[in-house]
């Protein structure tokens, strides 16, 4: 006769985005892969990374996640947002107008993966011309 039954093992399956998250929110760094590297290995586009894009004006199209959404109305009522975004090697401001606003709002949360265009200004930081999300 037994008092206890044999523990049933619950296998849930890894998720390697909200494992990596977990990481840098506790430890402060990725311990294991960065998430963008399984992204950059997938697509046929060789994106550049942010630390090469620093000290360069003009138009870019690179690949980032996004750690930070700061939403902002102008005085004439319309909604924008300054982002902050991130690669494996570099940290970049963006800003993201409200005539771009309207069109990519849904896509401005804090750990999406996304690709951007825009133009670089003389400050380092970009002017978003286009935001899609990229996974």
């Amino acid at each position: 006769m037994q008092l206890v039954s044999k523990p049933i093992p619950i296998i849930v399956k890894d998720q390697p985005l909200i494992r990596s998250e977990k990481e840098k929110e506790v430890l402060g760094f990725y311990l294991g892969e960065h998430p963008l590297i399984s992204v950059r290995a997938n697509s046929k586009i060789n994106y550049p990374h942010i630390s090469k894009l620093t000290g360069k004006v003009g138009d870019v199209t690179f690949i980032a996640m996004i750690q930070r959404v700061k939403t902002h109305r102008t005085k004439k009522g319309d909604m924008m947002a300054f982002i902050g975004v991130s690669d494996e090697s570099s940290f970049m401001d963006c800003t993201c107008l409200p005539n771009v606003y309207q069109r990519v709002w849904e896509n401005l949360q804090k750990g999406a993966i996304v690709e951007i265009s825009g133009k670089i200004e003389e400050n380092g930081s970009c002017l978003i011309r286009n935001l899609l999300p990229k996974s």
